[in-house]
């Protein structure tokens, strides 16, 4: 209920500081009367009751503009490998929304702009303008072995370790993803 509340007052509460405005602007209070500290102070209380639902809503208007905390990364589908000499199809995954602006760069593990392993693997690509939350299969594939992927998006940076390995005969993947200030995001193996 509260929530609602808040949204109500962040919708109508612009629409009626514009309407106030506009009937001041187009009829003036008298100089010498009340009327212009009543309307000083339906200003204040509406423009701060408007900043309060603001602030309370503040997350929920992060992630519908910036994308909040969401986050993206690639994996492999295990039981879905047929050939396990590889290479291995690669899914983007969207775990819990939307993604927006996204670029990623897929670097052998433990490389570095500085070392050639990091530019041996990856070319530069079109910048993604949204990732919708899912698992989506996508047009890379890649050999067993270690890998480091940098994601940038609208809403920050994050690195995810991925390690691709074929043991007792079953496709196996190990994934970290780290980012958003450091915070473990995803630690999955499997």
């Amino acid at each position: 209920m509260k929530h609602a509340v808040f949204n109500v007052l962040n919708i109508f509460g612009p629409i009626v500081l514009a309407l106030m405005g506009s009937i001041i602007a187009l009829w003036p209070p008298a100089p010498n009367g009340n009327a212009r500290t009543f309307w000083f102070a339906g200003f204040l209380v509406i423009g701060a009751t408007t900043a309060l639902s603001a602030y309370f809503l503040k997350d929920e208007l992060n992630e519908m503009i910036m994308g909040g905390w969401h986050f993206c990364y690639f994996k492999t589908m295990p039981s879905e490998a047929k050939n396990l000499d590889g290479p291995f199809q690669l899914w983007l995954v969207a775990p819990d929304g939307p993604v927006f602006d996204v670029n990623y760069w897929i670097s052998e593990a433990g490389t570095t702009a500085k070392d050639p392993g990091y530019w041996s693997l990856d070319q530069r690509k079109l910048l993604l303008p949204i990732i919708h939350d899912g698992g989506h299969a996508w047009d890379r594939a890649l050999p067993a072995g270690n890998y480091r992927i940098e994601f940038d998006g609208r809403n920050g940076h994050w690195v995810e370790d991925l390690e691709i390995t074929v043991k007792d005969g079953k496709l196996k993947q190990t994934i970290r993803v780290v980012g958003f200030g450091d915070k473990l995001l995803l630690e999955e193996q499997g």
